[in-house]
């Protein structure tokens, strides 16, 4: 048998986000919902193909819902659930070990919101700033994750931890202009309040659909 199989496969998606119903009659976080915010009538448009979003990599390009592929990586878990979950609520973090497919995921997902969303990789943020002139405004890829409607910021912690870090600052100005911020880490939330503080945790995590995938540990008997 081999080391994963003798660990407990989890799934949970944490406590529910506080439902609103839009005049579609869709119940979301956000009113109106990601459908009625991008019709100019205010209601739900017609089925059309959406405009994908931007800056996700190729090595994603497989990823939708209706993926066969997503299916195996996120085999515990009812994909309808779970989706209905990140693109209902307010903000999502999903967390987990490496290979559980919580980016997959979240890419799925945010190619659901078009336009309007956005992936960014947490280690740019670490050093976007280093590497942009002094005297220029922000960094390209630091306006974009600060703006945007919707923000992905992938694999957060794994970023540089440098004194021009634009993490922190992102995550700040995003929660104080209520935009939607998914985030996906390898980090545990305790790890995550030592790294960042807990000014930074609150603000992720409140309100937040918060999804756990991977595997668990058993413990000696």
């Amino acid at each position: 048998m081999s080391k994963d199989d003798d660990d407990d496969d989890i799934f949970s998606l944490g406590s529910e986000p506080k439902w609103l119903k839009c005049e579609c009659g869709q119940l979301s976080a956000r009113v109106p919902c990601w459908e009625c915010s991008g019709s100019p009538s205010g209601k739900s448009p017609p089925a059309h193909p959406r405009t994908p979003a931007g800056g996700i990599p190729p090595r994603f390009a497989w990823a939708h819902l209706s993926a066969p592929e997503l299916s195996k990586r996120i085999r515990h878990g009812d994909l309808k659930t779970l989706s209905g979950r990140i693109l209902g609520a307010a903000n999502a973090v999903l967390g987990g070990p490496a290979g559980s497919g919580k980016t997959s995921m979240a890419v799925a997902c945010l190619r659901m919101v078009g336009r309007r969303g956005v992936y960014i990789p947490a280690w740019r943020l670490g050093t976007a700033r280093i590497q942009h002139p002094a005297g220029h405004g922000e960094a390209e890829i630091v306006e974009l994750a600060m703006t945007s409607r919707v923000a992905l910021i992938d694999d957060l912690g794994s970023e540089a931890q440098t004194a021009t870090s634009a993490v922190a600052d992102v995550i700040y100005e995003r929660h104080d202009e209520d935009l939607t911020t998914w985030i996906t880490t390898g980090l545990s939330y305790e790890d995550l309040g030592a790294r960042y503080g807990a000014g930074f945790l609150r603000r992720i995590v409140d309100g937040a659909a918060c999804v756990t995938l991977g595997k668990a540990k058993k413990e000696a008997a």
